[in-house]
């Protein structure tokens, strides 16, 4: 596993459905994802071309052309014909790099969103790595211009030390599957606490995770919107997506009115929404209580360690 960068730490979150994940992915997210050739990814790819589908989403499906142990072809068929779903086996990375334009200029021109599964497989051989690097990086600038959901995968049994850091360093949200079938996303945390002896990854339980978010929701929350001014809903749905953690509006909504009687949060309204943000005194509270948590966390630590 790669050398983790100073300026990200991550948590890794297992869940108990590999289908589950894949389905809960949101419109226009960017995944890596990462598997050992033993497991069975099929079923996974199916739910999220699924998806895709079932939201008129224009799919594309590239693959490595070697021998294919299922056929989306016979279960697709109709979305085949009616050019809803685009079967691609990669001969070269030129030829998907300009399959995936020619469908991003499609897709601009109808105004459909567009859903890509590009499986790499075995093609990150140190002859072509840049390429696949270049690749993957043209789909995350294409993703900040058009409605692009991805999922890039890599077959880990073919990529060596050097080459897994090229290709996590693209990305923020990873999904890895291991050998025992186990299936975790991983997501950069807001704290950016360095642990440089702890390995870059690491496996949490979702309990543990929702009892962290519960217990922290208050520094989560006003860290959040001092990013960017949210609604309730908007923040009940960033923390879902950054630490799957699935909140109720009884949970926020009675927070974001407490914070906003003591000063430290303003509401605008926006049509029929209330935007939160900070208030100039509360972007001084907030930078103290991200100093005393990152100062308490790292205390804790030394002592566990």
């Amino acid at each position: 596993m790669p050398k983790k960068s100073s300026s990200k730490e991550y948590v890794s979150i297992p869940v108990d459905s590999k289908v589950i994940l894949f389905n809960e992915i949101q419109k226009g997210d960017s995944f890596l994802f990462l598997y050992d050739e033993k497991v069975e990814k099929f079923n996974s790819y199916r739910s999220f071309l699924e998806n895709g589908l079932k939201n008129n989403e224009v799919c594309l499906y590239a693959f490595e052309n070697v021998e294919h142990k299922w056929h989306p072809e016979n279960i697709f068929a109709k979305q085949i014909e009616n050019k809803q779903l685009h079967i691609f086996p990669i001969t070269d990375l030129q030829s998907l790099d300009k399959k995936i334009s020619k469908m991003c200029t499609m897709t601009k021109s109808d105004a459909a969103p567009l859903r890509l599964l590009i499986d790499f497989c075995n093609l990150t051989n140190p002859e072509n790595i840049d390429a696949v690097v270049s690749s993957g990086e043209k789909i995350l600038r294409k993703s900040k211009e058009l409605p692009i959901t991805s999922i890039s995968a890599f077959n880990t049994n073919s990529l060596n030390y050097e080459v897994v850091g090229k290709i996590m360093r693209m990305y923020e949200k990873v999904i890895f599957l291991n050998q025992a079938g186990e299936m975790c996303v991983s997501l950069p945390t807001f704290s950016r606490i360095k642990l440089s002896k702890k390995p870059s990854f690491e496996a949490v339980s979702q309990e543990t995770t929702e009892t962290f978010v519960k217990n922290n929701l208050e520094i989560i929350t006003l860290y959040l919107l001092g990013k960017k001014p949210m609604c309730g809903y908007d923040v009940i749905k960033t923390i879902s997506q950054q630490f799957r953690c699935f909140l109720s509006q009884g949970t926020v909504y009675p927070l974001l009115y407490s914070l906003e009687n003591k000063g430290i949060l303003k509401i605008e309204k926006e049509a029929k929404a209330k935007i939160y943000s900070l208030t100039e005194e509360g972007k001084k509270i907030v930078g103290k209580k991200i100093d005393e948590f990152k100062a308490a966390h790292r205390h804790m630590l030394g002592l566990i360690e």
